[in-house]
């Protein structure tokens, strides 16, 4: 990491899961972004190992609701 890089977590909610070819597969609740780059960086379901490793607070973490 550089001091340019800008991150923040995004709280997908508990037990998210994803639809991939008709079959519903779970996926970790937290994703780290690189805003910059607007990519992902790393995926964890283990909060406080995330903000402690990239130097973050919860006001970092943008919490998202199911659009359905």
């Amino acid at each position: 990491m550089n001091d340019d890089e800008i991150f923040f977590i995004a709280d997908l909610g508990e037990n998210p899961t994803i639809l991939i070819n008709g079959k519903e597969e779970p996926i970790p609740r937290y994703v780290v972004w690189n805003k910059p780059a607007a990519k992902m960086v790393e995926k964890s379901d283990d909060l406080p190992f995330l903000l402690e490793k990239y130097g973050l607070s919860m006001v970092h973490v943008l919490k998202y609701k199911p659009f359905l």
